[in-house]
């Protein structure tokens, strides 16, 4: 592929050297005279983005982000990898789409990375002659309606979602309004609806693999108490109470069962139980047996410090993928009040749906999108499937110093963080940056608490830090510095390494769980080696892993052999078959997320709407 884009982009740089000595005025008059569908003036794009960047940052784009650009103008997904640039490579395509006024949505998987892109790329925009604002998860709707106004909008892929929720609602309940009403309120100048969102027109997404695949079809959903509900004021704490002790008192196996993704349910056994010795004479809003199932997940499938934090009195939920806080997501169906009953805290009042989607289904809506990652390999066929996006191979600008050091395993987690903590000290020692990655907010605190119980110093980035985490991740390139942190340093996270640290061998990774997605854990590995820095890389296993307890207990079996015999180092056969889990994971995945496609596909619309709200009051995601 490089030979097929190696002409383009030198004739793009012998433009973008013509315009070197002119003027701002230049480049915008220039940028008038591209179309989005005409290919040939992408090279004029191209040139004009090169100098801008230039201009901006005093920095050179270098052949493979222009390759990069050229690849998400054609509406494709550009796989680089991590350290490549991918930032500075999406000013190509969103200058294209921006021409024609329509407005372009650059997604990123959170609001620190979008935040931290909007002022990146703001003055190289506005050198072009073109605006740029940032939507926020609490923006109110002026501040919204000014950063979707704005030429090109940076805001989480969450945000979209949801903004595209309230424009929808809004417009079910003005539509809804009788006409001599809507008259009325449009003499009194009250009738005026304004979206926040224009019509979709482009969307540019950052890990793309994150937000159309990991994320895909976690539902949206737009909430608000429905005043007009014979359940709005119902006080059911008495059932929520009654549920927690049944629950407290069923046996795992004959009265209920766990599974995957959190689900638990009653046997019959369980059912004839509540029924039978239980029902309660206490009001209710749902059927008796939904009550003590959510009791149960409460208790048993979602945990505290992995699913989510206690803040102030309050559950504030954790996103699996990045390990960062939800501000303003709750569970819906009963679960937020069983687990806050569970807790002990203070039960809220449980809203009513009134409106919903999934970005599977909300990213489809663009005319044009596009994307870039550094992990899309494995994903091309789904990605095609279902958003008609090709993947193209990005080469590497420079050949990669990256060292992955055999994987270690052990009999018990116990031992393996022990040894965790012996590798980072000693690597440590050696003038070396350390960044040890964990799964969850309650690992981190037990590698830190480990840390802490030798006296070595170090930090920690897991969401509930009480430092801010720019701070954090600047920091984490320092010699001797070890940085322990949950999946919100995997993706689109740059550690800046001091020249000593450099010198020394770079940043060592430490991989403390694999994840049961292998790009999860590539995102984390490539932390370190960027751009052609020296770096190294370990992942620890052991036989009481959840991975391996509740997918390959054979696995288990076979580290605990290979302990035995005095030896760490897993073999061959060990990596393969961890490999096979998180291949057979994968597959699995996509099986759900394209049941979940085909059912959107045949309902008429995504959003199901309550009209009886006067204002929504909450996100929910399940």
């Amino acid at each position: 592929m490089k030979n097929i884009f190696e002409p383009t982009i030198q004739r793009i740089r012998e433009l973008a050297e013509d315009l070197a000595e002119r003027p701002d005025d230049v480049l915008r008059s220039l940028r008038d005279c591209i179309r989005a569908d005409q290919e040939p003036t992408w090279v004029q794009a191209a040139a004009i983005v090169v100098e801008a960047i230039k201009r901006v940052h005093r920095i050179e784009l270098f052949d493979t982000q222009i390759q990069a650009g050229l690849v998400m103008c054609q509406g494709g997904v550009a796989e680089m990898q991590t350290g490549e640039g991918k930032t500075l490579s999406a000013v190509l395509p969103t200058v294209v789409q921006a021409i024609s006024g329509a407005g372009v949505h650059v997604a990123a998987p959170n609001q620190y990375l979008a935040r931290r892109d909007h002022v990146l790329l703001s003055d190289v925009y506005a050198v072009l002659g073109l605006t740029c604002g940032y939507v926020h998860d609490q923006a109110n709707d002026r501040e919204a309606c000014l950063g979707y106004r704005a030429d090109v909008t940076f805001a989480a892929s969450h945000t979209f979602g949801f903004d595209f929720l309230r424009d929808a609602w809004k417009r079910k309940i003005h539509v809804s309004r009788q006409p001599g009403s809507r008259l009325l309120n449009a003499l009194r100048g009250q009738n005026s609806f304004t979206p926040r969102q224009r019509r979709p027109h482009a969307a540019i997404i950052d890990e793309v693999d994150d937000v159309l695949l990991d994320d895909a079809i976690s539902p949206l959903i737009l909430s608000g108490v429905d005043p007009y509900s014979s359940d709005s004021n119902l006080d059911d704490s008495a059932t929520l109470n009654l549920a927690q002790e049944v629950a407290a008192h069923l046996q795992a196996g004959t009265e209920y069962q766990l599974s995957g993704n959190q689900a638990c349910s009653l046997t019959p056994a369980g059912m004839d139980v509540i029924y039978r010795d239980f029902t309660p004479s206490t009001p209710m809003k749902r059927t008796w047996h939904e009550y003590v199932d959510a009791a149960l997940r409460a208790r048993h499938a979602f945990l505290r410090d992995v699913h989510y934090i206690i803040h102030e009195g309050k559950v504030q939920l954790i996103d699996g993928a990045t390990g960062r806080l939800f501000q303003d997501r709750t569970w819906s169906r009963g679960l937020q009040q069983a687990v806050e009953t569970y807790q002990g805290l203070a039960v809220t009042p449980e809203p009513t749906t009134l409106a919903r989607t999934t970005k599977q289904s909300y990213f489809r809506r663009y005319p044009f999108l596009a994307g870039m990652t550094g992990t899309a390999r494995g994903c091309e066929r789904e990605l095609v499937r279902n958003y008609q996006l090709i993947v193209h191979e990005i080469p590497t600008r420079l050949p990669s110093r990256r060292e992955l050091l055999p994987m270690k395993c052990f009999i018990t987690r116990t031992l393996k963080y022990d040894a965790v903590v012996d590798e980072a000290i000693k690597f440590a020692s050696q003038g070396r940056a350390v960044l040890i990655g964990t799964l969850s907010i309650d690992q981190s605190r037990d590698v830190s608490a480990r840390l802490a119980a030798v006296s070595q110093p170090h930090q920690v980035l897991n969401g509930v830090q009480d430092a801010d985490e720019a701070s954090v991740i600047a920091a984490a390139g320092r010699t001797g510095q070890i940085t322990v942190a949950t999946s919100m340093a995997g993706r689109g996270t740059d550690i800046a390494l001091e020249p000593d640290v450099r010198d020394r061998g770079g940043l060592h990774v430490i991989v403390t769980q694999m994840h049961s997605l292998a790009r999860v854990d590539r995102q984390l590995i490539g932390r370190g080696a960027r751009c052609g820095d020296p770096g190294s890389a370990r992942c620890f296993v052991s036989a009481e892993d959840p991975l391996l307890v509740d997918h390959g207990p054979w696995v288990c079996r076979a580290i605990e052999r290979v302990f035995r015999r005095g030896q760490e180092i897993a073999g061959p056969a060990i990596v393969r078959a961890i490999e096979r889990i998180q291949t057979e994971q994968q597959q699995r995945l996509a099986t759900r997320r394209a049941d979940a496609l085909a059912v959107e596909i045949s309902d008429q619309s995504s959003l199901s709407s309550s009209t009886a709200s006067d204002r929504p009051t909450e996100c929910w995601a399940i």
